[in-house]
């Protein structure tokens, strides 16, 4: 069965390797970066995102309340269940990729889609380790890769919302989620 074209984020772009891979289609995972797990956005899953669906030894602490502060207001918002949980978004990734892996994906790393023939189903890769570049032939290809990606404007996947996000991360345990 084909899966579906839709953008993914890194964590779900191993969750989706390991859904094909458990169903004995041959996977490979093409990571764009050295390592894997760590990204710019924050460690942050909400309840409408994965946190329903992941198990709680990933979280680093959960959270009921979320305090929202801008120039205008201060606003507390509560809820009975948490509404948003923090992850070491490395340890998430890893442990995603591991799972992948175990289901039979090949996972490399350092290696960035250069073109796509849609003619014959082929994709042209460099490994930025080796500086080696080939074609790979394709069945299904998801695209789990940036707004302005090469993989994305092929599958003719639209940029609905699009914004600038600063994303600063403090290190250390907080009390309290923050909004600013």
């Amino acid at each position: 069965h084909p899966l579906p074209a839709q953008p993914r984020r890194a964590a779900h772009r191993h969750h989706r390797a390991a859904a094909a891979a458990s169903q004995g289609l041959t996977t490979l995972v093409l990571e764009r970066k050295h390592t894997i797990g760590r990204k710019v956005c924050a460690g942050g899953i909400t309840c409408n995102g994965l946190l329903k669906t992941c198990s709680p030894d990933i979280f680093e602490k959960s959270f009921s309340e979320q305090h929202v502060f801008t120039r205008m207001q201060k606003v507390c918002i509560t809820s009975p269940a948490p509404i948003i949980a923090t992850v070491n978004r490395e340890n998430l990734g890893r442990k995603m990729a591991f799972k992948a892996s175990q289901a039979g994906a090949e996972i490399r790393l350092d290696c960035q889609v250069l073109a796509i023939d849609k003619h014959n189903q082929k994709i042209h890769i460099i490994d930025k380790t080796s500086n080696s570049k080939e074609w790979l032939t394709y069945t299904y290809l998801v695209g789990a890769d940036g707004s302005s990606s090469l993989v994305r404007r092929y599958l003719g996947l639209p940029m609905s919302d699009v914004g600038i996000g600063i994303n600063y991360q403090i290190p250390g345990e907080y009390e309290e989620m923050q909004w600013h």
